[in-house]
């Protein structure tokens, strides 16, 4: 009697999220899948790495882009240093040395 009344719990509240979910993608408030929300498009890259210079053994400057707004990384053995540099392409260029 107890597994009965987990499994018919369980079945209503299973029933109950899919009829939420139905409702949702019905009346236009959900889109898209459920599992879409968490995945990207696969041809966009957010994450660039432009350059590195090693500076000691310890120590390395790393210039990235971050959906097109450059960043520089100041890497050492005690952390991470974040450097804005200004978001210009002409400066960028300058500051890659023209290899964007």
């Amino acid at each position: 009697m107890e597994v009965f009344k987990f499994v018919s719990a369980l079945a209503i509240t299973f029933g109950v999220l899919g009829a939420t979910l139905w409702l949702l993608r019905r009346w236009g408030r959900l889109e898209k899948p459920a599992r879409s929300f968490w995945q990207r498009d696969p041809k966009t890259k957010r994450l660039c790495s432009l350059e590195r210079l090693l500076l000691s053994s310890e120590c390395t400057l790393h210039l990235v882009a971050i959906d097109e707004r450059p960043l520089l990384l100041a890497v050492s053995s005690k952390g991470i240093v974040p450097i804005p540099i200004p978001h210009s392409e002409k400066q960028l260029t300058q500051v890659v040395g023209g290899a964007r």
